[in-house]
């Protein structure tokens, strides 16, 4: 509980602690959250969802009964699905050993094997196919037209070992969906959750051990509200999405599995013969915007550079070495890898960059992630999967009308209500940081300006919008 004379937020704060469920290869924990904390998100969040289940499960039950089944998807449309915006995260440049063997004939005959990509959706092997649905690790090949721009072109999908291209008809289709599959999980378990739980240690600590009114604090309160509270609920709460059985839990696999694929964006993942996969690193903190292969890595780095023009400004107005900043680095480089610590935090502009790379990834990245996923049809991208995992010796036509059961696109549609589409409770456009110094409210003025600005910008520029700035929540608020 909070006082309003007291020197800290909280009398008690959180503090991060080795995650309960894998405490060497997960992600810190902060348990045991402030009153205040779990009022605001019971207040926000969880009254949503309650109201959401009473009122949308009809609807999403009538939806579910009028649109049985998947969609065919064509290769241009698989293409399209992921090569850009959120699932075309995925798309890595380097072609481990692994992978050059395994499409081998078309490395070794390709003209420019130095535009070969690859989407990989191995983290699909920690889940289990089981009576209720087919799973299997995916791994996409693809072509750039350039070699480090244009589109991609679609050459193979190999679905655990064995490798289908488009001549192999009904099990080329089978290895689309599963690859699409695959796709869908990853993204909301994996890709996604990276701009959730590595900054909630980051998110105590500011609370805990900066007393009140610190320029710091006073910057990075707004970015942080609700986080802790949505992030506890995905990872510790009884009524998780993870946990199989729930109107809105609509994943393949029990709850460990869940989580160990969940545990895979901090411990990173290996090919199956312990070398190093490229496209699953374990987590290090990023000091620079993300690198992404498409243009949705280009709308969000446009934004990363705007946030980091202002915490800049922020950044001068503290100062040099202050004994605050120096602890709170120290403290969050114990919990975060990467994070710059007590003697970095202060050379060049290590101290605005985190402070962007933590604002960048909760407000644009989270925001914009959940706009972009909440339009994906899942009749496209499944998540369960009733068909036969492709091995060659597949002929008669898919029928796609049974590749789901209606109650898994029920739990699906409901989930893509309650936890998919955006929520906002504040926006970014409109957050006032309450600074004191005059300067700095001039900054803060201006920071609003120049994100109008750099929307602006990326539309002459006539790239996508990926998500209007009236859309962007400050904070992980769903």
């Amino acid at each position: 509980m909070a006082s309003d004379d007291s020197k800290y937020l909280y009398e008690r704060g959180p503090w991060p602690q080795p995650a309960p469920q894998a405490p060497d290869r997960a992600t810190p924990a902060v348990l045991h959250l402030p009153a205040d904390e779990t009022r605001d998100w019971n207040w926000h969040v969880g009254l949503r969802y309650v109201s959401q289940m009473l009122l949308e499960t009809p609807l999403a039950l009538l939806w579910s009964l009028r649109n049985k089944g998947l969609k065919p998807v064509s290769d241009a449309r698989f293409t399209e699905i992921l090569s850009d915006g959120i699932i075309g995260k995925f798309l890595c440049p380097t072609l481990d050993a692994v992978d050059r063997r395994r499409f081998a004939n078309i490395v070794e005959s390709s003209e420019n094997p130095d535009r070969l990509y690859k989407s990989d959706f191995s983290p699909m092997s920690l889940i289990a196919p089981d009576d209720d649905s087919a799973t299997a690790p995916t791994v996409v090949l693809w072509e750039r037209a350039q070699p480090t721009s244009g589109a991609y072109v679609l050459r193979a999908i190999a679905v655990n070992e064995l490798v289908f291209t488009p001549s192999d008809h009904v099990c080329w289709e089978l290895a689309k969906l599963f690859a699409l599959q695959g796709a869908g999980v990853c993204t909301t378990l994996l890709t996604h959750p990276l701009l959730h739980f590595p900054s909630d240690a980051a998110n105590a600590i500011t609370k805990t051990y900066l007393p009140r009114g610190h320029l710091l604090q006073q910057l990075l309160l707004p970015h942080f509200r609700l986080q802790l509270g949505v992030d506890d609920a995905v990872l510790h709460g009884g009524g998780t999405v993870l946990k199989p059985g729930q109107i809105y839990a609509p994943y393949p696999g029990t709850l460990s599995e869940h989580i160990a694929l969940v545990d895979t964006l901090w411990s990173g993942m290996r090919h199956e013969d312990e070398s190093e996969n490229s496209a699953y690193p374990a987590y290090r903190f990023p000091r620079e915007a993300r690198t992404y292969h498409c243009p949705y890595g280009t709308f969000l780095s446009a934004y990363f550079d705007t946030i980091l023009a202002f915490t800049r400004k922020v950044v001068e107005k503290i100062p040099k070495n202050d004994p605050l900043v120096r602890g709170w680095a120290k403290h969050i480089a114990t919990w975060i890898t990467g994070f710059p610590g007590e003697d970095e935090i202060f050379e060049g502009d290590n101290l605005a960059r985190a402070l962007t790379s933590m604002i960048h990834d909760i407000s644009i990245g989270h925001s914009a992630d959940h706009y972009l996923y909440s339009q994906i049809d899942q009749r496209e991208v499944p998540f369960k999967l009733c068909a036969p995992i492709p091995d060659g010796s597949q002929t008669l036509p898919i029928v796609y009308g049974s590749l789901v059961r209606m109650v898994d696109n029920l739990r699906y549609r409901m989930c893509m209500k309650m936890f998919f589409n955006p929520h906002n409770v504040t926006l970014l456009m409109d957050v006032n940081y309450g600074f004191t110094d005059s300067d700095l409210r001039k900054e803060n003025a201006e920071f609003i300006s120049n994100l109008h600005a750099t929307q602006q910008r990326l539309v002459n520029q006539g790239l996508r919008q990926y998500i209007p700035l009236a859309a962007i929540a400050p904070s992980v608020q769903f």
